[in-house]
């Protein structure tokens, strides 16, 4: 009597998750005039900003501190190159700020965790939101 009432029992748990979807892995879609069909989609917001200047120096490596200057002031920061020559070589400095808090928009976390963490120079402050 008991291993009948366990199989019943347990035959009946089966039913009920695979009516609800549980077991299939199908998701229902919304009723058509909830208006759950018209969320927008996530955006991921990277704001950041740098208000005192910081250096990054590059040595004599002119192309390159040319190449790092642009890609920062197209980040919308403000830049400088500084060039100095020494007594054997003359190197280059990129001096940058971005004083005005500046966002970039992401259509994934992952878009924005790599351009935050990644793209981004590290002295920045920065932070993700979703809206």
């Amino acid at each position: 009597m008991k291993k009948s009432f366990v199989m019943v029992l347990g035959i009946a748990a089966l039913g009920l998750s695979v009516s609800h979807g549980a077991d299939t892995g199908i998701v229902p879609k919304p009723p058509a005039g909830s208006g759950l069909s018209k969320l927008k989609p996530k955006e991921f917001v990277v704001h950041y900003r740098l208000t005192e200047w910081k250096t990054k120096h590059f040595g004599e490596a002119q192309a390159e501190a040319q190449a790092y200057a642009r890609k920062v002031y197209g980040m919308g920061f403000q830049t400088k190159i500084t060039r100095t020559e020494g007594s054997t070589a003359v190197t280059y400095d990129v001096s940058f700020r971005c004083v005005n808090q500046r966002e970039r928009i992401c259509n994934t976390w992952k878009e924005a965790f790599v351009f935050r963490n990644r793209v981004l120079p590290p002295e920045a402050e920065s932070w993700i939101i979703t809206r």
